[in-house]
């Protein structure tokens, strides 16, 4: 059979499926853009629940809480994308048949199935390390800026055995993505969020507190249990069954991608998700709720203008491995130069709103502004983000290659950017660590990732 062809463009019945196509938006990055959109109408909500609802130290506990089960990325050590990567390729020479099952080259599905049964072993493994680590080492840095008389221990565990299994599932969801089916799991990830978020409002509005954090984490164990067990189903089913005819050579297939990718999410968690602990850990449980909200909103915009290059991931694979280079390129460039316009004007809007506030003649108004950074930190925030965007576009095409030449560099960059951070969250609060944050991707990240992938572009596809 074969190969699956890449996502068909939606339909250009209507002017706005017209426009959504022109923009390079398949249904794939469709779902992932309503997702985007909830959060933008959800954000501004949240923020007002927050600011009424929950006391100042409440709000810094709760984005504790979040920014602690953000520890998967450090635990799982960049594994997701390599299961992507190498699933992408296999994908290659197969389809998915009307029974949900995958078909095509036995030797890609045994493969397929080989990388499968791997991945799953190493999550259970991470599983079990994640919820023994961060619910120990969460409680101990937790009660490090304990205030407020806010009861978070019970609430903390909860979370952390229900964010467990969750970790189990996502080897599943990443050979979804790598098998081009970015469709249905970003159709979950939308109804995740939203559900979510309509759980958790009315438990903070009925008093719940930090339990509402519990409720989301539920909503999305079990969409995720519905996804690999209902949805995919009879495809792992197949995996499983699958003989063992032709397996990965772990060796020389994945393994040099997978310790390079381990040791630059090591460094990379460390020097990109230390804002919000270092407010906690110097500065208190306050001052980190306002860090936390700000850097929520700003992340969800950031999240929404790099999913036009990260829903491209997999196509972008097949195309390398097609070694179709000019429609790679094509395809790059155009996404990039989306994501880089949107980060830009949402940025904009973002900041406006922030300077706005204190004036505007609302009784909650002020009470927002001061949940959230002052328009200066703000600003200096989006405009680090712009130019890490950019490096994370270089680093997407250069990764789909399966090959990873930012390790050394990365090291580097991002030692860099954690003591620029660190120094300037200790001593200057949030604007230092805006400031830190924004001389390190523009002085290391952006001119070492440059170099990068014009090195590695122009040696891989010469000759082609």
């Amino acid at each position: 059979m074969p190969a699956e062809s890449p996502p068909t463009p939606i339909s250009q019945r209507s002017w706005p499926r017209r426009l959504l196509n022109r923009l390079e938006v398949d249904r794939a990055v469709f779902y992932v853009l309503l997702t985007r959109g909830w959060q933008f109408v959800a954000g501004p909500i949240s923020m007002l629940v927050f600011a009424h609802f929950f006391s100042p130290a409440e709000q810094g506990y709760f984005g504790m809480f979040a920014t602690l089960m953000g520890l998967h990325t450090l635990i799982e050590l960049g594994l997701h994308g390599v299961i992507a990567a190498v699933a992408s390729h296999e994908w290659t020479r197969l389809a998915l048949a009307d029974d949900g099952r995958p078909e095509g080259d036995p030797a890609a599905l045994s493969r397929l199935a080989d990388l499968h049964r791997w991945t799953v072993r190493w999550y259970a493994g991470l599983s079990l390390v994640f919820t023994l680590v961060v619910s120990i080492g969460g409680y101990v840095f937790l009660r490090s800026g304990e205030a407020g008389g806010v009861a978070w221990e019970p609430p903390w565990f909860c979370l952390v055995l229900l964010n467990g299994p969750l970790i189990a599932l996502w080897s599943l969801t990443a050979l979804l993505e790598g098998c081009n089916q970015v469709r249905a799991v970003n159709q979950v990830r939308f109804w995740q969020g939203m559900t979510g978020h309509l759980v958790v409002w009315p438990a903070i509005m009925l008093g719940a507190g930090l339990w509402s954090a519990v409720a989301a984490a539920a909503v999305r164990l079990a969409w995720d249990i519905w996804l690999v067990a209902i949805r995919y189903g009879e495809f792992f089913r197949s995996l499983r069954e699958a003989t063992a005819e032709a397996r990965l050579d772990w060796k020389t297939e994945v393994w040099p991608m997978q310790w390079r990718t381990a040791v630059r999410s090591i460094v990379a968690y460390f020097a990109l998700q230390l804002f919000v602990p270092v407010m906690y850990y110097y500065h208190g449980p306050e001052e980190q709720g306002r860090m936390w909200l700000t850097w929520t909103a700003l992340s969800a915009l950031e999240g929404a203008a790099f999913a036009w290059v990260q829903t491209r991931g997999p196509l972008l694979g097949m195309l390398v491995a097609r070694r179709d280079w000019a429609e790679l390129d094509r395809v790059f460039f155009r996404v990039s130069t989306i994501s880089c316009g949107v980060l830009a004007a949402g940025g904009m809007v973002v900041c406006l709103a922030v300077a706005a506030l204190p004036v505007l003649p609302l009784a909650i108004a002020p009470k927002l502004a001061s949940r959230l950074l002052p328009v200066l930190p703000t600003a200096m925030f989006v405009a680090a983000m712009l130019v890490a965007n950019v490096t994370r576009c270089l680093g997407l095409y250069v990764f789909v290659h399966k090959r990873d030449p930012f390790v050394i560099p990365g090291l580097f960059a991002c030692a860099v950017t954690a003591a620029c951070v660190w120094w300037g969250g200790k001593e200057y609060g949030a604007l230092g660590e805006a400031v830190g944050y924004l001389l390190a991707m523009s002085g290391t990240f952006l001119p070492l990732w440059s170099w990068l992938w014009l090195r590695c572009r122009r040696e891989w596809h010469s000759g082609a």
